[in-house]
């Protein structure tokens, strides 16, 4: 029966009281009950949808206004479950979308207003040609301000576990371009359908908050911006979990998180009007690192134990197409697997494989270094166990100083992590000295 649900989105203000549906909506066509299209798929979704400035405007927007919920109309009564759905609203001067999703935010910074591992939402019901009645709403975690100048663009992502999300479209009336892009890459274009969509607008909220994600592995980091309409001159963050734990700046950058969990973010800002504060409660999730892989060998054949995803590196470089839980190898060296969980966080283990009859000459004191590039934190591998007594590693920028240091026992070095959290986006050495050994290896930092 899910398969006849008509939804129609809508975007309400923060300073409206509670209400059962909008105060204006866009209806056009009106024969939208014919030619309905239903977005199906078993898989990982993403649908976005360009909304004109001109059409927003006919709908009942008359300045910039503050959206703080996402309405949805349905025909019959129903209780959805959403798998890992995520809405992002942004700006764009783009009329017809492009392929790739994130091009499409080209005006501003695009925000993560509502990201929920599952997400229930009971649905109301009412007749399809009767546009005041049936609608239910979505509260977002994020208000977003649009800003009356550009054009609107809405993402919907989510997996179909349970039922899907149908958005509804009927034939006729100026044609609105939607994506759809599914899991490996392939994208489908639809130009005839159109959006039923409704709006209620109210006073902007002074203050709000953005973040590049709100979901993360931990030892990941995340970047913050303050989309605040208060002009304030003064901010004060503070990231529950985080590092480090506070910023004044506008817009923090490489807020890292070390541990597993659900935490707060907080944002007070100053201006000539006074302080305002925003707290968004269970606002970022860390999902923890999985366990070390294992990797046991039978001859030439590597088995690693299960996990949701894998690939495998030879002398830390990519295998092409070595995605699967077992691997043969070909020649003596390094082998690596990278083990993914099912909230797509990874680990790896390595094994130094000789195989019988080949002698293939390892250096002294050589090592790899994974992954590389890297945000920041990566493991150091050598390919013989012949150091002894301290080794000591220093990373050096393009103008030869040390910008980290680290003394470790040689016993304990191999695969060790290692973590630089204060250091920008470039190309690094990485200096490892043991006696009279000095090796050396180029490895890149993206933060």
């Amino acid at each position: 029966m899910l398969r006849y649900i008509l939804l129609l989105l809508l975007a309400t203000c923060n300073m409206v009281p509670a209400a059962s549906q909008p105060a204006y909506y866009y209806y056009n066509p009106v024969n939208a009950g014919v030619n309905n299209y239903f977005f199906n798929n078993a898989t990982s979704k993403k649908f976005l949808f360009i909304l004109t400035q001109s059409e927003l405007s006919s709908a009942g927007f008359t300045g910039a206004t503050s959206l703080s919920s996402i309405w949805l109309k349905s025909n019959i009564p129903a209780n959805l479950t959403i798998e890992n759905f995520r809405i992002t609203v942004g700006h764009s001067n783009l009329v017809t979308p492009v392929n790739t999703f994130a091009d499409n935010f080209n005006s501003g910074t695009a925000v993560i207003v509502l990201d929920e591992p599952t997400y229930n939402y009971a649905v109301a019901a009412g007749p399809w040609n009767d546009p005041p009645a049936g609608w239910s709403e979505i509260p977002l975690s994020v208000p977003f301000t649009y800003n009356y100048t550009d054009n609107l663009v809405l993402q919907f992502e989510f997996m179909d576990v349970n039922f899907p999300v149908p958005f509804y479209a009927g034939n006729g009336g100026i044609p609105i371009t939607i994506l759809t892009e599914i899991d490996g890459g392939a994208v489908s274009t639809s130009s005839t359908s159109r959006m039923m969509i409704g709006f209620s607008t109210g006073a902007m909220s002074p203050i709000a908050l953005a973040a590049s994600d709100s979901a993360v592995c931990e030892k990941f980091c995340i970047n913050f911006s303050d989309v605040s309409t208060n002009n304030p001159a003064s901010w004060q963050w503070t990231f529950e979990g985080g590092f480090p734990a506070t910023s004044s700046e506008q817009s923090p950058l490489n807020i890292c998180y070390a541990s597993p969990g659900v935490f707060d973010v907080t944002l007070v800002t100053s201006s000539i009007d006074g302080n305002d504060t925003i707290v968004m409660e269970d606002f970022i999730t860390v999902f923890a690192t999985p366990g070390f892989p294992v990797i046991t060998q039978d001859g030439n054949l590597l088995t690693c134990n299960s996990f949701e995803s894998y690939q495998w590196q030879f002398n830390a470089v990519d295998i092409p197409g070595a995605t699967n839980a077992t691997f043969t190898a070909t020649a003596s060296g390094l082998y690596t697997v990278i083990a993914g969980d099912v909230n797509g966080c990874k680990n790896s283990a390595t094994i130094n494989v000789l195989l019988t009859g080949i002698k293939e000459p390892v250096e002294p004191g050589s090592f790899s270094v994974y992954p590389n590039p890297s945000g920041g934190i990566f493991r150091i591998y050598f390919l013989k166990e012949d150091l002894s007594g301290t080794v000591q590693i220093a990373l050096k920028n393009t103008f030869g100083e040390t910008v980290a240091a680290w003394a470790e026992v040689a016993s304990a070095i191999n695969g060790k992590e290692l973590a630089v959290h204060n250091t920008a986006t470039g190309i690094y050495l990485l200096e490892v000295k043991n006696g009279d050994q000095i090796h050396r290896k180029k490895i890149i930092i993206i933060k």
